[in-house]
């Protein structure tokens, strides 16, 4: 859809929303753009809920980012922790397509530092989630 300046009619909003609030690649600036179109929609619970949602993808993204970042630097212990952050929001939100990166993220630092403390902390909740 684009994005066009002045008031968008909330029947639109709501279509829009509809087809792509499941996405994982919704775009929660693009969401914002439109509630911020409809004075009205600001209001309803169900739009609370999703800028609620959005919040949580992006401090998902964020400690992502956080995590890489903490690798790099080769700092396996603040990694994981920042992880173990991430996967708390992950789960709790039901956000389980992230749950890969962090995997993956996991296994670089398990190469690194097998035996890090933190590093069975969070192959732990891997684990206790597979059993």
């Amino acid at each position: 859809m684009g994005h066009t300046r002045g008031f968008i009619r909330e029947r639109e909003c709501g279509l829009w929303l509809k087809r792509h609030l499941l996405s994982p690649s919704f775009d929660c600036s693009a969401f914002f753009e439109i509630v911020l179109s409809s004075r009205h929609l600001t209001k309803t619970p169900w739009v609370i809920g999703v800028c609620q949602q959005c919040q949580n993808r992006w401090k998902i993204n964020l400690l992502l980012s956080e995590a890489r970042a903490f690798l790099a630097e080769e700092d396996v212990t603040s990694c994981c922790q920042t992880l173990i952050e991430a996967m708390g929001i992950i789960r709790a939100t039901s956000l389980s397509a992230k749950e890969d990166r962090v995997l993956s993220l996991l296994e670089q630092c398990q190469r690194l530092e097998p035996g890090n403390t933190e590093v069975r902390r969070l192959e732990t909740l891997f684990s206790s989630q597979s059993a």
